[in-house]
């Protein structure tokens, strides 16, 4: 089904709000981890440094020294990486699709749930313009129909 333009960006807008909002409430619950484990700080500061470290070893030659900072690193985001999972933070936002982990594309095309989007907006538009609320059989008006039968009998 082909959508108007219209159609699809507002399907393309709820989808980005949506990923605003998942990813809004994940950056809060990693601020609210910090918040309540200061050595979160202590860790970060450290990993920066100890990254810099291994460049200037690198860069120096000695391979030795650079190997054990990277395990000094390994170690500390290790320690950082029980802190969230300690805390059932998750790696990324929760994405309600996971096709395009609510970017409204997958495989470089149009993903599925943006095109559900856009049917149901589609949907939703056709019956605003229907009058269904005044469609009964109480208000029907039979004059319309002929009570002649057809050839079938009908």
């Amino acid at each position: 089904m082909a959508f108007s333009n219209e159609v699809l960006r507002e399907a393309l807008k709820q989808v980005s709000d949506r990923q605003k909002k998942s990813k809004k409430a994940f950056e809060q619950q990693y601020a609210d981890v910090y918040k309540n484990n200061p050595e979160l700080n202590e860790i970060d500061s450290l990993l920066k440094i100890k990254s810099s470290k291994i460049a200037l070893c690198i860069f120096s030659g000695n391979t030795a020294e650079a190997e054990k900072l990277r395990n000094e690193v390994n170690a500390l985001n290790a320690q950082r990486d029980r802190v969230f999972a300690a805390a059932n933070v998750p790696k990324e936002p929760k994405c309600e699709c996971p096709l395009c982990k609510d970017t409204g594309y997958a495989n470089g095309e149009l993903c599925s749930c943006v095109k559900d989007i856009a049917s149901q907006i589609c949907y939703s538009s056709l019956l605003s313009n229907m009058p269904l609320e005044s469609s009964t059989f109480e208000n029907s008006d039979l004059k319309f129909y002929s009570e002649e039968k057809n050839e079938k009998g009908v």
